[in-house]
Parts: structure tokens; sequence; C-alpha cells
């Protein structure tokens, strides 16, 4: 999933999982000259056959029905900072991010690799950056954006194995995490104005 005013965001996990497209909505709105007010929702699902590993010789089965499911939201501030030619803003976005997988239960012995079917995470956090805007014609511009600076908290909870599932081992713990991360994520838009 990516977010952030064009710049991305989300919740990372890595999976097995053909690239599906993301679905995303943004609407600004201007509050004062130079400010602007935006709004982000993505939505991410894929559902494919995951390859399986089993102990049992020969196993039951090579593969599994998998599902992936990510969302988020961003509620973001813009300030223009200059606006000659180009414009040039800061912004600063409040988001949340949800990520989660379904599928066959694992059987004894098997497992995947990436996140277990009934995994689960969320991601709360706040992400600023800088982006240049270039109008082209009349209602159409270009905007160049990246993430700059990113604080964030994720709470996972792994899918169950069939041992914990049946209660013969102690469920998964729940990690926690928090990051900051300062780095530089170009994302390239193309913006109409209606």
């Amino acid at each position: 999933m990516t977010l952030a005013d064009s710049a991305p965001y989300g919740v990372s996990y890595w999976s097995n999982a053909p690239r599906t497209p993301d679905y995303r909505v943004s609407i600004e709105r201007r509050l004062h000259r130079d400010t602007w007010l935006s709004f982000t929702g993505a939505f991410t699902h894929g559902s494919f056959e995951m390859p399986v590993s089993s102990q049992q010789n020969p196993p039951s089965r090579t593969k599994i029905n998998y599902q992936t499911t990510s969302a988020s939201l961003l509620l973001g501030v813009r300030q223009a900072i200059v606006t000659d030619l180009v414009e040039v803003s800061v912004y600063g976005a409040a988001a949340g991010a949800w990520y989660w997988t379904t599928g066959d239960a694992l059987e004894p012995g098997e497992w995947v690799i990436g996140a277990s079917p009934g995994s689960m995470a969320r991601t709360l956090g706040f992400s600023s950056g800088i982006a240049v805007e270039r109008q082209l014609i009349e209602r159409l511009s270009v905007r160049l954006s990246s993430e700059i600076l990113m604080f964030q908290w994720s709470k996972a909870t792994p899918g169950l194995t069939y041992a914990q599932a049946t209660g013969e081992e102690l469920p998964p713990d729940t990690s926690h995490t928090q990051a900051l991360i300062v780095h530089v994520a170009p994302v390239l838009d193309l913006r109409f104005y209606f």
C-alpha cells in the first residue's frame, strides 16, 4: 500500500503475491490561498495460490488458496512556499494502514514463506515531505513529490500454525514496532482538476 499526498506510506509485508493494482482516490480542498487539505484512501486485494512446504513425504498438497488485502487512509495538509513558474510545497500527514491475509488453514507440518493465513497488522504514523507541481494546461498538472521523514507505530499478529490452532502450542506473540524513517521516495502524478 502506498500513500502520503502522492508519496509512499503503508504497511510493509512481504509475500509471494503476484503484483495487483492499487486503487487510490485522493481529494484535495483549498483552505487558504496557499494551503490545501488532502484526503487519500487506498485499497489493494489479491487472491492466488501460494506454494506451501510440508514435512510430510509425500506432501498432501503443494499449494493453498491465499488472499491478501490492505487498506489505508491519510489526512494531510500541504502548504505552498513558492508559487512562481512551478509550485513548491511541503506537507505533513497522519495515516493509518491495515493488512490482513486469509486462505486455507495450514495442516500439520506445513508452512509458507511470508505471512501465514490469518495474519494481520495495523500501522499508525505521520509522514512529511516536499512536492513540486507544474501546470501543463488548464486543469492538468504534473506533480513530483517525495516523502522525506516518517514516524510509524505498528502492531502485527501472525497467523496460527496447525499446532497453535489446535491448542498443542501457545499462540504466537503480537509484535509492536516503532520506526523513524528518513528517506527519499519520489512519486510522479498526473493530476486533473475539476
